[in-house]
This record gives C-alpha cells, sequence and structure tokens, in this order.
C-alpha cells in the first residue's frame, strides 16, 4: 500500500471529492497503530504524524 498526502493538504483533496464520500470515509476511520518506514532522504524533510 502506497499512502500519499497532497502538498497542499487534505482539505484541497477534499474540496475536490464528493462531500457524501468524505463523511463516509471520516465515519469508517478507526484509530490503529501502524508501523511506517521512510527512506532517509524523506524521514529528514517530511515528519507527518496524524490519527484518525
Amino acid at each position: 500500500m502506497l499512502l500519499l498526502l497532497p502538498e497542499d493538504g487534505l482539505q484541497k483533496l477534499e474540496e475536490v471529492i464528493c462531500r457524501k464520500h468524505v463523511a463516509k470515509w471520516l465515519k469508517w476511520m478507526k484509530k490503529k497503530d501502524i508501523k511506517c518506514m521512510f527512506p532517509n532522504s524523506l524521514s529528514q524533510h517530511h515528519t507527518h504524524s496524524r490519527t484518525s
């Protein structure tokens, strides 16, 4: 699986996607502990943490 975040953030993405779909996805989200591995070149520049 590949998880990507748009450069403009999720707000811009939500403006393009149908609001019903966004509401459905938000309803389905659950908090989960996961392991993420980033190449060294990326981890130095991008550190994101989000729990949903």
